[in-house]
């Protein structure tokens, strides 16, 4: 189990951890470290599209296409919007249509974590694909084989997932 300083040091020095989110666990590295990231989609048998995270939306404005207005995406639940991305996000991190995924992390845990990072967090479910996400440490550590942040995530289901141009919920 790592704390907040430990946790920003493994991943600026490029690797991967597991987290507690106001959802379910979260396994996520920064999209900067390509090494980290490769090894992140090869886990989830992916080719593209993550989640980002992030503490707050100004931390998006990298990554999202200009003419997105952020500031008023809250919602009262976790919610992670599809969004048009910024030209020079890589391919790993957006689906087809060119879009990318953002969530706000409300107060959390994790928000102490995202304050402390210099870009948004790739994040993904903490699970084996087709597996269900483990809820206990103990069920992660028999899993995975990274660190793991200390706390405890909000609930047992993930965000749901909403596509802002159409408005249309991909995920409940």
């Amino acid at each position: 189990m790592l704390n907040i300083d430990q946790a920003v040091q493994h991943l600026n020095t490029g690797g991967i951890l597991i987290y507690p989110t106001e959802t379910v666990y979260g396994i996520g590295c920064l999209p900067s470290k390509t090494q980290a990231l490769n090894q992140l989609l090869e886990i989830k048998k992916r080719q593209r599209q993550f989640i980002l995270i992030a503490d707050d939306w100004q931390r998006f404005n990298h990554w999202v296409d200009e003419s997105m207005p952020l500031s008023h995406l809250n919602t009262p639940k976790p919610t992670t919007f599809i969004v048009k991305a910024a030209t020079h996000v890589p391919d790993t991190l957006k689906n087809l249509q060119q879009e990318i995924a953002i969530r706000k992390i409300k107060e959390h845990a994790i928000s102490r974590l995202l304050k402390q990072l210099e870009e948004p967090l790739i994040s993904t479910s903490a699970n084996l694909p087709g597996e269900a996400t483990p809820t206990t440490t103990e069920g992660l550590m028999k899993v995975f084989s990274y660190p793991i942040l200390n706390g405890k995530p909000g609930g047992q289901s993930p965000s749901r997932i909403i596509h802002f141009q159409s408005g249309q919920i991909i995920r409940p």
